[in-house]
């Protein structure tokens, strides 16, 4: 976790995907990297990403189109994505992802 940026630059060359995943998730990759690494072609290292607690809103919004609906799923509840970006996903394809973000949505009204 005391990884610095530089270090975790040099890893991102790596082709592994436990590596990639590991700098994904990262809290000290920086923000640039992270964009790139939610592009890649592998989940396992865009949900290091989406899992990355210092993930900015705009390096995620991409993934709220993530083709893998956990991806999805796990969004629903990030604080880092305001409640207009997760209402994008009231219509999503995957009842699952519909589910989870109306009962986010019940949940933070009804605590209100």
């Amino acid at each position: 976790m005391n990884s610095s940026a530089d270090l975790l630059l040099m890893l991102a060359r790596e082709r592994d995907v436990d590596v990639l995943s590991g700098v994904a998730n990262n809290p000290n990759s920086p923000q640039s990297l992270l964009k790139k690494l939610s592009l890649s072609t592998q989940p396992d290292i865009r949900r290091g990403v989406i899992l990355n607690a210092n993930a900015e809103r705009d390096t995620l919004l991409p993934l709220l189109e993530d083709p893998y609906y956990l991806h999805r799923l796990l969004l629903v509840s990030n604080s880092k994505l305001t409640d207009a970006d997760k209402w994008r996903l009231h219509d999503d394809p995957d009842a699952a992802v519909r589910f989870s973000a109306f009962r986010w949505f019940s949940r933070k009204f009804l605590q209100s």
